[in-house]
């Protein structure tokens, strides 16, 4: 299946027949935003999938070379490059995204398109100076040129002594993100904490040699848990999570998911030099979906809600999770690959 995605662009928004001199037509203002944007340099979409015994797989493909802002600015998202620090996602982890980012160069992307959007150099220049007076920092010398680029969320099971209604499925994720200079950036979050006074609402845990840190902030509803080891920092809404990736970094015999058979196979499928690789076990989606359907009612019951709704989803005979450990097998993988030729997405699975 395929689509020429350049020539309905072109249809809806014809491009202006070039002109030279006097009899120059002004420049369109919808077509100098396509152009900026690359829309002019879209191409063909291109779909194919296939299921049969052995699994799934499904690609997708859209050309788009060039250099317009929106194509310009994917490829700083998601560079292309290898995932060391998965091997610190657990086996028991219900799944992963990894995906590689420029952080320093995203942000002087964004900078340019400002400027080619008509400000001028010299307001930007002011504008970024009160930005870096309002916070006391640099945000892309001093912040953002402190990673590596590489950055790993690892969904894991924090129990329910650790859980908080409604927000289970939020507090489950713990974020792995790599450091240029561990003790620099250290440094850093300290002399900003102590700046803003937030070292006094500050709660610290030694878990296995490593402090983990809990800072409560205004008008966020969950805590920030963080933890720098060796060239990482780790963050997360609990520290159960945070706990668990530490102790998959001080254990390099325990199982990690990215051994398992079938993640192993799942992403054996994919074409290499991806910038974004996600995984999902079938099972824990399955339950992970249950579990909301259990807790909706809860939820939902002091809201203003239709009562024959929650009765309806009260009734609902929903499976035991032996019954989705029987019938789910396997997980899915998902790769994105952004480079000067386009868009790749594909994906392989039971």
């Amino acid at each position: 299946m395929w689509a020429d995605i350049g020539r309905i662009i072109a249809n809806v928004h014809p491009a202006p027949r070039p002109a030279a001199g006097a009899n120059a037509p002004p420049v369109d203002p919808e077509e100098k935003v396509l152009a900026a944007l690359g829309l002019r340099d879209v191409g063909v979409l291109s779909m194919r999938a296939h299921c049969g015994p052995q699994g799934s797989y499904g690609a997708l493909k859209l050309d788009w070379p060039g250099n317009g802002q929106i194509p310009r600015t994917l490829r700083n998202f998601f560079q292309p490059g290898d995932f060391p620090r998965l091997r610190y996602a657990p086996a028991s982890a219900r799944g992963i995204d990894a995906m590689r980012i420029d952080l320093a160069g995203l942000f002087d992307a964004v900078v340019k398109i400002i400027i080619e959007s008509g400000e001028s150099p010299a307001e930007v220049t002011r504008g970024l100076q009160a930005v870096e007076q309002f916070l006391g920092f640099n945000p892309r010398d001093d912040l953002l040129e402190q990673f590596d680029g590489e950055f790993v969320f690892v969904t894991g099971e924090i129990g329910e002594e650790n859980a908080q209604p409604g927000l289970a499925e939020v507090l489950s994720v713990a974020v792995i993100a790599g450091l240029r200079d561990a003790p620099q950036f250290s440094t850093f979050l300290e002399d900003i904490i102590h700046k803003r006074g937030l070292h006094v609402t500050q709660q610290t845990e030694e878990f296995e040699g490593v402090t983990i840190y809990c800072q409560d902030l205004f008008m966020v509803p969950i805590p920030i848990c963080y933890s720098i080891v060796d060239d990482m920092l780790v963050v997360s809404g609990s520290p159960a999570m945070v706990r668990q990736v530490v102790h998959q970094r001080n254990t390099p015999d325990a199982p990690t998911l990215i051994e398992l058979p079938a993640y192993r196979e799942a992403v054996a499928s994919l074409r290499p030099g991806y910038g974004l690789l996600g995984y999902s076990d079938a099972a824990a989606d399955a339950k992970s979906v249950l579990r909301v359907l259990r807790e909706l009612p809860k939820m939902m019951q002091n809201e203003e809600f239709d009562t024959d709704v929650l009765d309806w989803l009260r009734d609902l005979p929903l499976p035991a999770d032996a019954v989705v450990d029987r019938y789910f097998h396997g997980g899915t993988a998902t790769a994105l690959t952004v480079d000067q030729s386009g868009i790749f997405l594909e994906s392989a699975g039971p």
